[in-house]
């Protein structure tokens, strides 16, 4: 997560002043690495009951690699990102030996009622 935050700002009288540059504590991002059926029961599902307590945004990374991994990994999705909240997914198109998909992946979410699109493409790298 990259935030922009200013350090200064002019006053009316044309003097600069300070602005604090950390956010309050429940504004903090939060980051979760482990099994995702692990993150739902052991850390999310304790902590998070409304929707105001949900993720604006879900990022993950080559995490649809593993097919049977898609169930968990939907229900994080499903429980956890507020109505209006977005997630990014960054994956390879094909995992060689292991199955997983964006293509596959992307059926699941539409089939979950999840809308789908490309934001960007890569052919090489």
């Amino acid at each position: 997560v990259l935030l922009n935050l200013p350090t200064k700002a002019e006053t009316e009288g044309g003097d600069e002043k300070s602005i604090p540059t950390t956010l309050p504590p429940e504004k903090e991002p939060q980051y979760f690495a482990g099994d995702w059926a692990s993150l739902d029961d052991d850390i999310l599902q304790p902590k998070m009951r409304e929707n105001s307590e949900k993720f604006d945004l879900i990022l993950t990374s080559e995490t649809i690699y593993n097919t049977s991994n898609h169930t968990k990994l939907l229900n994080i999705f499903k429980k956890y990102l507020k109505t209006d909240g977005q997630v990014l997914i960054a994956a390879k198109t094909f995992y060689f030996g292991v199955g997983g998909s964006v293509r596959g992946f992307e059926e699941k979410l539409v089939a979950e009622g999840f809308h789908v699109e490309a934001v960007q493409r890569f052919e090489t790298g």
